[in-house]
């Protein structure tokens, strides 16, 4: 909901709270705060439509949400389907000239177990009512101006969140999805592709003089 951090500016002061007091007038609101949205309680008059979860997430209808800068809630992983975010995922396809486009995407894939095994010591996932092995939804960014991570030139390392960068989702078997619902298949698919693969990133080369710093 927020950009500011860790501060509110006066902005946000000004435009979050009729935001989101208009939405509750049509909906049950249920925020879970990412890494910007740090006081966010503080904006609205705390009616009863508008509920802010805990960071790392909660599970409503027997869906986990969470937004993915931190590790999930336990109970998170006991659902068939989780839904997160905070990487913002695109694909990037570039032509033989350079130029290139990019598109929000939907990425839906599953947590790596042994990642969370290490993770979690205290759960037992053989029984259901710990660990259901979910789906896993990665959702793009509302809006195009925040940008985002082209997860089709990316490695695991490039990733934002714990989940993410250490291995926590099965990242190469993910399936990924336009916006307009067109499915592009699976990402270790997506990189064989010369106008989707992932870039080797030049080490010692010098910025050109009207770089920013």
């Amino acid at each position: 909901m927020k950009h500011n951090v860790p501060q509110v500016s006066w902005q946000e002061k000004d435009e979050i709270p009729h935001f989101l007091e208009t939405l509750a007038e049509h909906a049950h609101v249920d925020i879970f705060p990412g890494n910007h949205d740090g006081g966010i309680e503080s904006l609205f008059s705390g009616q009863k439509d508008i509920r802010v979860h805990s960071a790392r997430g909660a599970v409503i209808d027997g869906v986990g949400y969470f937004h993915g800068h931190t590790w999930p809630a336990p109970e998170l992983l006991a659902t068939s389907h989780v839904i997160t975010a905070h990487n913002h995922p695109t694909v990037r396809f570039t032509d033989t000239f350079g130029y290139s486009i990019v598109e929000p995407a939907w990425i839906r894939t599953r947590f790596n177990v042994e990642t969370f095994k290490a993770r979690f010591g205290n759960l037992d996932f053989e029984n259901r009512r710990d660990w259901a092995d979910p789906e896993v939804f990665i959702m793009p960014a509302f809006n195009e101006l925040c940008g985002g991570v082209p997860f089709n030139e990316s490695t695991q390392e490039d990733l934002l969140g714990p989940v993410f960068s250490s291995g926590g989702i099965k990242l190469e078997n993910s399936e990924v999805y336009l916006l307009d619902g067109t499915r592009l298949g699976l990402l270790k698919n997506l990189r064989k592709l010369e106008h989707t693969r992932v870039r080797t990133k030049k080490r010692g080369r010098k910025r050109s003089s009207g770089s920013p710093p």
